[in-house]
Formats: structure tokens, C-alpha cells, sequence
């Protein structure tokens, strides 16, 4: 079943990317007010555990921090692993029930904020912040927004024994996926006074699943609204 699941996804992402390229600010912007109650953890028991990293966000499952560049063809694994993370082990997991009370009390601490949360106008560097889901793992961000283009603070790719799609979700505010040379133009771009995303968009209510192949993937979205969110798995 997960065979034909993942068939069609690479089919319908092949058809996302060959017809998505450059996204205007303009048809990013998306009326989401009712998508506001989305649950970063759909699918999984109050109980289950949940490890917030050290850049922020929440992981469900198995991960490793490595420099994407070390990229081994011979053995197709990592040569550099900064950090294992596997929230079902780790004492400082917590569950989901106390991570959905962290995530509402932020959001009610920064109500007001200008700053960002998760997001950040620096593209993460993919030799040092690169974290790859191994099956069935997940990632959620905590708050994400902030004025102009915001970059999350990790890049994100799939183990490669399965596959090179992952599955992005928006929440709140829409977005876009992208590699770090596509980031890095549209950050390029918007200083130069255009407002253009490389990469494929992603609106809330409508996940997509992503490839750029075994290049690391990056969320961005141009002054997302408050307390946007996005969510990348590995299923």
C-alpha cells in the first residue's frame, strides 16, 4: 500500500514542479483564517513523545543533524552526523498534549511580537543545519512569522533508503519549498526590490509532496501572518 502511495505522490510532485517554478508574492497570499485550528499533530495519541530541537520545532520519529554535503555515493550516508535524535528514547522528549500547551502559550506570550519565532531572514547553511527524517518521522515548526522573506532554521531531507519526496504542509499562511540555491535567489531577488519565489508553493490545506532530488529543502514565505506554522514528514 505504501508502494502505490508513494508512487502517486512522485507523479503528482513530478507534475507540481514541472509546472511550478517561480511563484509571485501575490499568488502566495491566501485566505487561511478558517485553516487556524490545523493540528501540527494530526494523527498522533496526546501521549505520544515529541522532542523539541535545539533550533526549535518539534520531531516525531527518528532524525540526524548532518552537513548535506558529506554525501556519501559509495555507502548513501552521511560521513558527517553532528547529532541522533529519536523522541521516543530521549529524556527530554514530551508529549504531545504538553507540546500542543507550549505552542498555545507561545502564541499567546507573542500575540503582539514583531520578531520572528522559527523563521529567520538567514537561509540555514546546509553544511551545519541539515536534518534528515528517517521513516515515518516528522517535523512541525513552532511559530513562524515575521516582515519580508523568512527562512526556517533547518533544512530537511528524506533518508535515503525512501526516497527523495517529503511531504509539506503549510499552516496559517502559505509558502514555498525550495533548494538553497533556489532560497538564496529569491532572497537575491527581494533585494533587489522583486518580490519572486523559486520553488514549489505550498498552501495551507493542501500538503505537497517535494523533491529537489538529494539536494536539502528549505521553507520560506514572505511576511507570513502570525503564528504561521509549517510541518514536513517523511511518509
Amino acid at each position: 500500500m505504501k508502494k502505490r502511495l508513494l508512487c502517486l505522490s512522485v507523479l503528482l510532485g513530478g507534475m507540481i514542479l514541472s509546472s511550478v517554478s517561480t511563484v509571485s508574492a501575490s499568488e502566495m497570499q491566501y485566505d487561511s483564517s478558517s485553516e487556524a485550528q490545523y493540528d501540527l499533530f494530526t494523527g498522533y495519541s496526546e501521549d505520544e513523545k515529541v522532542l523539541e530541537l535545539p533550533n526549535g520545532g518539534y520531531l516525531i520519529g527518528e532524525a540526524e543533524l548532518v552537513d548535506a554535503t558529506s554525501f556519501n555515493e559509495l555507502t548513501q550516508d552521511y560521513d558527517i552526523v553532528y547529532e541522533s535524535y529519536n523522541s521516543k528514547t530521549d529524556p527530554n522528549a514530551i508529549t504531545v498534549a504538553e507540546a500542543k500547551e507550549d505552542i498555545l502559550e507561545e502564541i499567546a506570550n507573542n500575540e503582539n511580537a514583531v520578531e520572528p519565532r522559527h523563521g529567520g531572514s538567514n537561509i540555514p547553511d546546509i553544511t551545519k543545519n541539515t536534518i534528515i527524517l528517517k521513516n515515518n518521522g516528522s517535523y512541525s515548526s513552532t511559530n513562524f512569522y515575521g516582515s519580508g522573506w523568512q527562512f526556517s532554521r533547518y533544512a530537511f531531507l528524506s533518508e535515503s533508503s525512501t526516497g527523495d519526496y517529503l511531504l509539506w504542509s503549510a499552516i496559517i499562511d502559505s509558502g514555498v519549498v525550495g533548494s538553497a540555491n533556489q532560497a538564496i535567489e529569491t532572497k537575491q531577488a527581494s533585494n533587489q526590490g522583486i518580490i519572486q519565489a523559486q520553488g514549489t508553493a505550498v498552501y495551507p490545506g493542501a500538503p505537497q509532496y517535494v523533491t529537489r532530488g538529494r539536494n536539502p529543502m528549505i521553507f520560506y514565505s514572505y511576511n507570513p501572518a502570525a503564528n504561521s506554522q509549517f510541518k514536513v514528514e517523511n511518509r
